[in-house]
């Protein structure tokens, strides 16, 4: 059955194109029940209010009434009604008269709800009424249209009129969170413990990690709720599609909210939602998390007093790849029984005791076990060869998978036509709907598959993939390490480097340069110097090494350390300590606006140079809030 649905139909109706049929009807019964009363006409069954009690007749309608030779399109296919509904609306507009759907001359399919247009059989009357098989919002939208598109969210499969109602679906997950909050409160006497794990939609292994969207949740010790989640994208199909056409960005609800790489994604939502959970009044005492990102690191910048333990789900992973590599070296380890028999055991031993002399304990206890000797394990439940030494047996394994790979073996061979012929195989019609939907997906598939293949598409393809590999990378050398197997076990303090810094022009341009006892950056400093406007800054600095002849035939300083006499060019000058030239510099910057400062090669030399000594004297501190940054000319 070749019948188009109406496009915009699915949740909201042309009020305009409405409005213009009302008035038409409206005339057009007016002018015909002024003039002649026995000629059909259309009415809108909207604009009627129906006496209930008003029952004309009970009819007993036969085969042979119905007319074959009308339109009966209206009779394939299924339909969802809300029979109270369609109960209340099967009278007629005009002379109240029971409606039969035998006498159906039209349908307008509007989602999955539609109007029957339904002749009355009154020969006097013959208007033809709208019968509604569905209920409708106070926006237009049919109840049953916005429900299937809900469950279509649930489900994962994401309608395109999911906009319509996210914000709803978001507002409801956010009270169930806060609900969650105040519950594991009340359970854990206000020493809150959460576990915590983030992950992305598009998952990464060993060093690619490049996924443009990321999630995470916080999930109470007790209620075994999630208290509050969160997300990250780097990327927004809105913009992306204005960019591309070189179009002006409507205002619109931007999805993208991350700058940065994948990686460091899952640490960025850990500290957002530990703050959000401490301002609504549930602070974290306790995290469990694992030990691959860089998330512990951050959250005790702000959060000092955290405790953090590991999560036994990666503690397991972790131990698990620690087996697996011993078994290049370990013939005895290859096997996979053996390997998750020792992973076992290890598990039983960690999850069994509340102290740490009792896991002590059971860890002793794993290698007897496994070698057969069971004299130690009479006081633990897991080990069962006591109760029954001869007889194990392993209970395991479901249909459910099998099921799930034929289908996936299916959908590959056969593509998305495999389900009318599933229909067909269990006793089922194929149906008219599952069968034009099916083929007109195919069809979507082959030419996806077809333009694929061309070669611009490929180089297409090509570029971009290089273009969201340089950007990864890019963000990670500045980032630095955030994400890898037990990262926390061998980092403490992440730096992460800071953002790019905007200069809005009403910054002091301080041009700056150093000089030095040799050319390498573990020198130590023998003249600051600075410049801004007709303002100039010259301090010369007491070395605490000898100056090596290359840097005195370039910068014409000399000093003995042994009259304490400094040279420049010849001419004597008074050297001072480092810490006392420092304060002077500071002092000097300090009655600038937002001072940066500018110097040749200062990124390589210069400024590590001054950090250093910076850091050696406590001023770093000082001079990070003086000076807005540097330029290297």
């Amino acid at each position: 059955m070749d019948r188009e649905r109406t496009k915009c139909g699915f949740f909201t109706r042309n009020k305009s194109k409405k409005s213009k049929r009302h008035t038409f009807f409206k005339k057009l019964n007016k002018d015909r029940k002024s003039t002649s009363f026995q000629n059909p006409d259309l009415l809108d069954h909207n604009q009627y209010t129906h006496n209930l009690t008003d029952i004309g007749c009970e009819v007993t309608i036969d085969e042979e009434i119905i007319d074959v030779n009308k339109n009966n399109a209206w009779m394939e296919g299924r339909r969802v009604v809300e029979l109270d509904v369609m109960a209340r609306e099967m009278y007629c507009c005009r002379c109240n008269l029971p409606l039969h759907l035998s006498n159906t001359v039209g349908e307008r399919l509007y989602g999955l709800a539609s109007v029957l247009l339904i002749k009355c059989d009154n020969s006097a009357c013959l208007a033809t009424t709208d019968v509604h098989t569905g209920k409708r919002t106070p926006n237009g939208s049919y109840c049953i249209n916005s429900k299937v598109a809900i469950g279509m969210t649930h489900a994962g499969m994401g309608p395109s009129h999911e906009k319509e109602f996210s914000k709803t679906i978001h507002d409801v997950a956010m009270t169930s969170c806060r609900e969650a909050q105040h519950q594991e409160i009340l359970l854990s006497h206000g020493k809150v413990a959460a576990s915590f794990d983030g992950g992305w939609q598009k998952r990464g292994s060993g060093w690619n990690y490049n996924s443009n969207t990321g999630h995470a949740t916080m999930i109470g010790k007790e209620t075994g709720k999630i208290m509050l989640w969160d997300q990250r994208s780097r990327s927004c199909k809105t913009c992306e599609y204005h960019l591309a056409n070189q179009t002006q960005i409507p205002d619109h609800l931007c999805s993208k909210n991350w700058y940065g790489s994948s990686k460091a994604m899952e640490s960025d939502m850990a500290e957002s939602m530990a703050h959000t959970l401490k301002n609504e009044g549930c602070e974290i005492k306790v995290i469990h998390a694992d030990n691959d990102a860089a998330t512990t690191s951050k959250l005790k910048v702000d959060f000092e007093d955290l405790e953090k333990r590991d999560d036994q789900n990666h503690l397991k992973k972790g131990l698990s790849k620690s087996l697996h590599q011993m078994s290049v070296k370990y013939k005895e380890l290859k096997q996979d029984d053996t390997r998750e028999y020792i992973l076992r055991c290890f598990m039983y031993a960690i999850t069994g005791g509340t102290t740490e002399e009792d896991i002590k304990v059971s860890l002793d206890r794993i290698v007897p076990h496994i070698f057969g000797n069971h004299d130690s394990c009479r006081e633990v439940t897991w080990c069962k060869y006591k109760e029954n030494p001869t007889n194990f047996k392993h209970y395991g394994g479901s249909c459910s998978l099998k099921n799930r790979l034929s289908a996936a073996v299916l959908q590959k061979n056969e593509g998305y036509s495999y389900l009318p012929k599933v229909n067909e195989a269990s006793n089922l019609s194929p149906g008219d709907f599952t069968t034009s939907l099916t083929s007109k997906m195919d069809a979507k598939r082959k030419k996806r598959k077809q333009a694929a293949n061309k070669k611009e598409i490929k180089k297409r393809r090509i570029s971009l993939k290089k273009k969201k590999n340089l950007n990864e990378r890019i963000s990670t050398v500045k980032e630095g390490p955030t994400y890898e197997t037990q990262f926390e076990l061998n980092t403490e303090n992440v730096p992460q480097i800071p953002q790019q810094i905007i200069i809005s022009g009403s910054e002091s341009r301080v041009f700056f340069d150093l000089e030095t006892t040799g050319l390498g950056r573990n020198c130590e400093i023998t003249q600051i110097a600075a410049k801004v406007g007709e303002n100039v800054f010259q301090k010369y600095v007491i070395p605490r090494v000898d100056i090596q002849i290359e840097a005195s035939r370039v910068t014409g300083i000399t000093y003995s350390q042994s009259t304490n006499i400094m040279y420049v060019h010849g001419e004597k000058v008074e050297p001072i300590s480092i810490q006392k030239a420092l304060l002077d510099f500071l002092e000097f910057l300090s009655v600038l606006e937002k001072p940066i400062l500018i110097g040749h090669n200062i990124c390589n030399f210069d400024i590590p140079i001054l950090v250093r000594k910076l850091k050696e004297s406590n001023l770093y501190t000082t001079y990070c809030k003086l000076v807005k940054g540097f330029v290297d000319t």
